[in-house]
């Protein structure tokens, strides 16, 4: 409903939609690509392809992206479906305890830094032992993106 309602009336922000925060009006802010795909068909290309929306998220607007996240590696920190907002960075702006999207080899994923040296990272996920532990060298992380904010869809 709310793609519908912004699709018919694009300066209606889907955020303010979706969760009834910030402003209903855009009003010249900025607003973030959308890509209704899984996170990992979005990052498998080498460029980001074009977005399937823009939207608005307060606190977001030095976001680069806004994916979904279909897998449930990370859950119960992000449920299956949920929205992702994230910013890219550089590899050596990880930090132990953030959420992160990266390549592992040509392999997009999301997992949570655990360990940071200068040198390398290990990330891995709440899911446990299901899910092994990602120990990456810095210089090998290519494209990294924080995530910042997760929304979470509920149907009611």
């Amino acid at each position: 409903m709310a793609e519908r309602i912004s699709a018919r009336y694009p300066q209606i922000s889907t955020a303010w939609l979706l969760s009834g925060e910030g402003e209903m009006v855009l009003r010249g802010r900025k607003t973030i690509p959308y890509y209704k795909s899984d996170f990992a068909d979005v990052l498998s290309s080498a460029t980001l392809p074009a977005p399937d929306d823009w939207v608005s998220m307060p606190e977001c607007d030095d976001c680069t992206l806004a994916v979904t996240c279909k897998t449930r590696t990370m859950e119960p920190d992000i449920p299956q479906g949920s929205v992702l907002f994230c910013r890219q960075i550089s590899a050596e702006d990880v930090f132990a305890g953030g959420i992160y999207l990266f390549l592992s080899g040509r392999t997009p994923l999301v997992r949570k830094a655990e360990t940071v040296t200068d040198r390398s990272v290990r990330f891995g996920s709440p899911a446990g032992p299901a899910t092994e532990s990602i120990e990456a060298e810095r210089t090998l992380l290519g494209r990294v993106y924080f995530v910042k904010a997760v929304l979470e869809w509920k149907t009611i």
